[in-house]
C-alpha cells in the first residue's frame, strides 16, 4: 500500500509517522526530528570526549604545560555543548510530553550527556595533575600502563557510543564484561605504583599524584 500522502503538506504515513497526516502526526515527526538532531549531536559530544581521553593521556605522559594548559582551556567548548544538548532535551519535555518509551529515550540522553560530560572534566583533572608532577620521572613499565589503560578506556567509550547509536543492546548488555580488562590495568598499575615507591624509582608526590590520577582515567572508562 503506498504511504498515505496528505495533498500540497505532503505528510505522510511512515514508521516514524504511523498516524498519517494532521495536527497529532505533525507534533510526533516534529519530535522525531529533533530527537534524531539531538542524537547526531551526542555523537559529536562524544567523538570530543574520546579526543579528549586520547590528547589528555599523552599531554600527561609527555609533561608539557602548555599542552595541558590547553586541554583544560578546551574542556569549555565540551561543557557548552553538554549544556546546549540537556536545554534541547528539557525543550523537547515541555513541548512534545512524550509518554512511555519516547520519554525514556529523551531521558537517557540526558544521563548520557552527563556521563560524557564527566568522563571529559576528569581528564582534565589528570591534566591539572601533570602540573604537580611536572619534573618528577615515571619508569618504562608504568609509561606503558598509563598508555593501555587510556587506550582501553577510549575503547569503551566508543563502544558505548556506538551501542547508543546502533541500539545495541547485546554490545550494551556486554559492556560490564568488557570492561573486566581496563578493572585488571587498573589493579596492575597499583601495584606498579607501589613497588616503584619501595624501590625508589618514584617519589612520594609522584605516587600520590599517579594513584589520584589513575582513579580518575579508570572513572573516564566506565560510561556503560
Amino acid at each position: 500500500m503506498s504511504p498515505a500522502v496528505s495533498g500540497d503538506r505532503n505528510v505522510m504515513s511512515t514508521p516514524n509517522n504511523p498516524l498519517g497526516p494532521g495536527p497529532e502526526a505533525d507534533r510526533r515527526l516534529v519530535y522525531h526530528q529533533e530527537l534524531d538532531s539531538v542524537n547526531r549531536e551526542i555523537t559529536r559530544l562524544g567523538a570530543l570526549v574520546c579526543e579528549t581521553i586520547q590528547r589528555g593521556t599523552e599531554a600527561f605522559m609527555k609533561a608539557e604545560i602548555s599542552s595541558t594548559q590547553a586541554l583544560i582551556d578546551g574542556d569549555d567548548i565540551i561543557d557548552q555543548l553538554a549544556v546546549e544538548i540537556e536545554e534541547r532535551c528539557h525543550s523537547i519535555l515541555v513541548r512534545q510530553a512524550p509518554m512511555a518509551g519516547e520519554l525514556r529515550q529523551v531521558v537517557t540522553v540526558v544521563k548520557l550527556v552527563a556521563e560524557l560530560e564527566r568522563s571529559a572534566d576528569l581528564m582534565v583533572n589528570v591534566c591539572k595533575a601533570s602540573h604537580r608532577m611536572h619534573g618528577s620521572p615515571m619508569t618504562p613499565r608504568l609509561r606503558g600502563l598509563i598508555t593501555a589503560m587510556s587506550k582501553e578506556a577510549g575503547r569503551l567509550m566508543r563502544l558505548a557510543l556506538d551501542s547508543y547509536a546502533d541500539k545495541d543492546a547485546n554490545l550494551a548488555s556486554a559492556l560490564a564484561d568488557i570492561d573486566d580488562e581496563l578493572d585488571q590495568l587498573n589493579r596492575d598499575m597499583i601495584s606498579a605504583i607501589f613497588e616503584a615507591h619501595s624501590s625508589d624509582e618514584i617519589d612520594w608526590l609522584l605516587r600520590c599524584s599517579l594513584l589520584w590520577s589513575l582513579a580518575i582515567t579508570n572513572g573516564s572508562g566506565t560510561m556503560q
